[in-house]
């Protein structure tokens, strides 16, 4: 028999299904897709049993292209994973979705390669794409091109075979390599990225949805791991990342599907669950390996992470809910201490239902003028005078009402929306402290607060403000920025240089909630810190016989003598105003000075000059 001649004659003999054409366009392509040279192509039956083979086809694989009936393409993969590729084409044969597998195999003479074999069916069905690449260098390498498994079908309808092309990795250059697989996985870790993992999460959507069972997705964060990247560099960072992947990989069955996503997220595929107890164990056992330190160029570094598991179809009806309900729990997990996992509740979408909604009422917020400002005095201590406040955030919300810092700012926060927030009430603040400058005294400061978060994205705001400030006619020392005592270790070094410039432009900080956090007084000195703020939490028992006078004491003594100011926060009644007067405390603000007020109540109390709050609280 001639096997040159029209293929699908050739398929015919070749193969014994007496196949007719079922159209002419459909053997047009065939004979194209067949005399390409240097291509070869396979006809594959069910059972992967090798109904045609060409020229090249047979050369590869070293198929008798008389008979190639009697061979079986997973013959000519590596035993221990021709399972594997039962699954992968019997995937890619039954779904409109990409599938990728590697696979050793054995071509003709015995050679042995490593290849990617990768798939993805047509918008019609009747076809799929098809890569097979060569990963090492004994045949070459293989360009990912545009070829096809086309699949044969009777006049009835029935499915006959698979028309699967195969370049001679001899024969075409690796031009396109790293192209396609920078398009599918992850450089770093050699994990499927993002597109690719999106690609296996529909597919085993697909599955389980016909074979009635249930699939898990396990979607992990690695807690604190910013602080990695940000005091050892991004060098041991990506270290750990690579180190992280190793050891979630080896929690998984080799049949699930390990992805990077990104950054420090990664999520698992758990393909075929029968219960929820092996779900169960795979958690406890990926967070308990992510808790272990890590080794990485002889530096000792602990991390954990926070996991968050969602079952399909329980808990979503589609792709992108199942991510986003797997997403929701990992953040339940950070939420409830991290190094942890937990399920998927309705709960959880009740909440994030509920922080939907506050995201677009926070736009709408901006944009119609619901924020305000209220500002707590902050008295003199030697001179009785209000020449200072903080500017204090609230939301009048159309249906809730006057809304605190605490209900809405983790909203803006998680969203992006701080930034657009804070600059808001920066400019608002600095057209406030220009009016009582010129009201009640020219040295008026007013302070900011600025969120952890906030402190991190909003870098590129500072300039604009010390123009906004100029374009005011004020000088920049009328704002003091504050910050909480645990940004300081959030990346000390990217920290250090923020404040140099927050000092080079003027700016003044205040540290909040002193005493609460891990600072030293050192600290204070090395980070160009203005103002100490000691926490109410000190302020509150003053006077008792506990050591808090004492404590206060010394962290004025020192404060002073690196040149900062203090203010003491919280403070309510008269006694404590005295005891840290005594004690050489500069400056106080809490209720026995004032509640946050209007501007325009601030301002009434600050013209009436020297005030006696000694007098005028409760002891």
């Amino acid at each position: 028999m001639d096997n040159d001649r029209n293929p699908a004659m050739a398929l015919a003999d070749g193969g014994g299904i007496g196949l007719a054409r079922r159209r002419d366009d459909e053997a047009a392509c065939f004979n194209e897709l067949y005399l390409l040279a240097p291509v070869g192509y396979f006809v594959l039956g069910f059972d992967s049993r090798v109904l045609l083979a060409n020229r090249t086809g047979a050369a590869m694989l070293g198929i008798a292209r008389a008979n190639p009936g009697a061979h079986r393409f997973r013959t000519f993969i590596a035993p221990h994973l021709a399972g594997d590729f039962d699954r992968f084409i019997g995937r890619a044969l039954n779904s409109t979705e990409p599938e990728q597998c590697r696979l050793s195999l054995r071509g003709a003479a015995g050679a042995e390669f490593e290849a990617i074999l990768f798939a993805s069916a047509d918008a019609s069905g009747q076809a799929c794409r098809v890569v097979l690449e060569p990963c090492d260098g004994k045949l070459g390498a293989l360009e990912r091109g545009e070829e096809r498994f086309r699949r044969i079908f009777d006049a009835a309808g029935d499915y006959l075979g698979t028309l699967a092309p195969a370049a001679d990795p001899g024969e075409r250059p690796a031009s396109t390599e790293a192209i396609w697989r920078q398009a599918n996985y992850d450089d770093l870790t050699g994990l499927p990225n993002r597109h690719m993992f999106m690609d296996r999460l529909r597919l085993e959507v697909k599955k389980a949805d016909r074979g009635g069972a249930f699939l898990a997705l396990v979607f992990l964060d690695l807690d604190h791991f910013k602080e990695v990247n940000d005091q050892h560099g991004h060098a041991m960072g990506d270290a750990l990342l690579a180190e992280a992947a190793r050891r979630i990989a080896a929690c998984v069955r080799a049949s699930d599907t390990l992805a990077r996503l990104g950054g420090d997220e990664f999520v698992v595929i758990l393909a075929g669950i029968d219960h929820v107890g092996s779900v169960e164990r795979i958690g406890q056992a990926l967070v308990a390996a992510l808790a272990r330190p890590f080794e990485i160029n002889g530096e000792r570094l602990s991390v954990s992470a926070s996991a968050g598991v969602a079952l399909y179809p329980p808990d979503a009806g589609n792709v992108a809910d199942l991510l986003a309900r797997a997403d929701q729990a990992m953040y339940a997990s950070k939420k409830a201490g991290r190094n942890r996992f937990s399920y998927f509740t309705p709960d959880l979408q009740e909440a994030a239902l509920e922080r939907q909604h506050v995201a677009a009422d926070l736009r709408a917020a901006l944009a119609t003028g619901q924020f305000e400002i209220v500002y707590q005095p902050i008295v003199c201590l030697a001179t009785g005078t209000v020449r200072k406040a903080e500017a204090l955030l609230r939301w009048r919300h159309p249906i809730r009402g006057l809304l605190a810092p605490a209900e809405f700012i983790p909203f803006a926060e998680s969203n992006g929306l701080i930034v657009d927030i804070g600059d808001w009430v920066f400019r608002e603040a600095a057209r406030q402290v220009q009016l009582w400058q010129r009201e009640i005294h020219p040295a008026f400061q007013v302070s900011v607060n600025k969120s952890p978060v906030q402190f991190r994205r909003d870098a590129s705001l500072y300039q604009a403000w010390l123009d906004y400030l100029a374009e005011l006619g004020m000088q920049a020392q009328s704002i003091v920025i504050e910050i909480a005592e645990g940004v300081l270790f959030e990346g000390a070094d990217k920290v250090l240089e923020r404040l140099r410039q927050y000092r080079a432009m003027g700016l003044q900080v205040a540290l909040d909630h002193f005493g609460t956090g891990y600072s030293s007084l050192s600290h204070l000195k090395r980070f160009g810190i203005d103002f100490l703020k000691i926490d109410q939490s000190f302020v509150a028992t003053l006077g008792a016989e506990n050591g808090e006078l004492a404590l206060c004491e010394a962290i004025i003594a020192m404060a002073h003598k690196l040149g900062l100011k203090v203010v003491a926060e919280g403070v309510e009644t008269g006694r404590q105003l005295a005891l840290l007067t005594d004690a050489g405390c500069d400056y106080a603000q809490g209720f026995a000075i004032g509640h946050p007020m209007a501007a325009t109540e601030l301002e009434a109390l600050a013209r009436a000059g020297a005030v006696d709050f000694f007098r005028t609280t409760t002891p």
